[in-house]
């Protein structure tokens, strides 16, 4: 606002403490979408369903409606969410290709998310 302080409600900021890491970074969430509905299964996005309200799927990301410094903001974060019937198919997996295909998915997350914390804006360099 104009370059002044604003104070922000203790509520918020444990919101945001929630979301972020030690580097103030959000981490990417997962999640599963069957029809219209969206289920957040792993990540900071878990149980903030009500707060998406736009999912671009090709660019694995979702945008939120966070009420911040008095004014409502569009904010994006990291999303990868993949349709019900890819679960179906995995649990059909023996116990030995699910461990695998679990460590396969975190490693994508981790290399994701290690991606995510070096990238800076282009203003920045």
């Amino acid at each position: 606002r104009q370059g002044q302080l604003v104070p922000i409600e203790r509520s918020k900021e444990e919101l945001f403490r929630e979301m972020v890491n030690d580097n103030y970074e959000i981490a990417m969430s997962c999640g599963l979408i069957e029809g219209d509905k969206v289920t957040i299964t792993d990540g900071p996005l878990a149980g903030k369903e009500a707060m998406i309200c736009k999912i671009n799927r090709h660019k694995r990301t979702a945008t939120l409606n966070v009420e911040m410094f008095g004014d409502k903001a569009g904010v994006t974060v990291g999303l990868e969410v993949v349709e019900n019937w890819t679960i179906t198919i995995i649990e059909k997996f023996s116990e030995e290709d699910k461990i695998q295909y679990n460590f396969q998915q975190k490693f994508i997350m981790n290399h994701i998310n290690s991606v995510q914390s070096v990238c800076v804006p282009y203003e920045q360099l």
